[in-house]
């Protein structure tokens, strides 16, 4: 280990400490209008609070959270690009096959599974490969599909590997395109990829690195 000398002259010994004062930075005024008042939006932009200071880009990247409203686009300011990855619209027979999406879950009792870690919940938490989901998610798995966002007219990306079995049972190609195009026809611009060779978990696929590099791709195309 050794010392590592800046360009100013000042020189950071082996095995210094290094604190940001991060409390006192972001409790002060003359970085944030009223800084002792939580404000959920002061991020969004001043159409959404009277503290914000400018718009700060926001890009939702999963099917669940903010990503079921996005779709229909009832909070329009929230997000400026809405990414899915694992993710399809196309919920007919020929995209999902139902016993081999409950096959892929592999759902079991969460509390059952590890009583250390979820003993508190009931019966309707389970998990799949040690991720926490409810019954009714995926029992729902389909919903998003009846949801139209002809009103969205951001950025929208659709990414999957292209052998996910879950969401195209096995085959994406052919099947993953629609009717995604349609819902998004609004959407400045749409983008839909599959991953060569990838599954369903893109991102722990040896092609993982490519999978982010369409998705930093996308983002600085467009110049977020």
């Amino acid at each position: 280990m050794e010392k590592l000398r800046f360009h100013d002259g000042f020189e950071l010994q082996p095995r210094s400490r290094i604190a940001f004062a991060t409390v006192s930075t972001n409790m002060d005024s003359d970085n944030y209008r009223d800084p002792e008042t939580f404000d959920g939006l002061r991020f969004v932009g001043t159409s959404q609070s009277e503290r914000s200071t400018g718009r700060t880009a926001a890009v939702t990247v999963n099917d669940k959270f903010l990503s079921s409203t996005i779709l229909s686009a009832d909070t329009l300011s929230i997000a400026d690009a809405v990414i899915l990855t694992g993710f399809s619209m196309n919920t007919s027979a020929t995209a999902i096959n139902g016993n081999g999406l409950l096959r892929s879950f592999v759902p079991r009792i969460a509390r059952e599974e590890n009583p250390a870690l979820h003993g508190s919940l009931d019966t309707g938490f389970t998990e799949s490969a040690k991720q926490l989901f409810t019954l009714g998610e995926f029992l729902t798995f389909a919903g998003p599909a009846g949801i139209s966002a002809e009103k969205w007219d951001k950025l929208a990306l659709h990414l999957t590997g292209e052998l996910d079995y879950i969401v195209c049972d096995g085959y994406c190609l052919g099947v993953f395109d629609s009717p995604a195009i349609e819902l998004y026809e609004n959407a400045k611009p749409v983008q839909l990829s599959l991953m060569e060779g990838a599954s369903h978990h893109i991102n722990f696929h040896k092609n993982a690195t490519g999978a982010f590099g369409v998705i930093t791709k996308f983002l600085e195309d467009n110049e977020l």
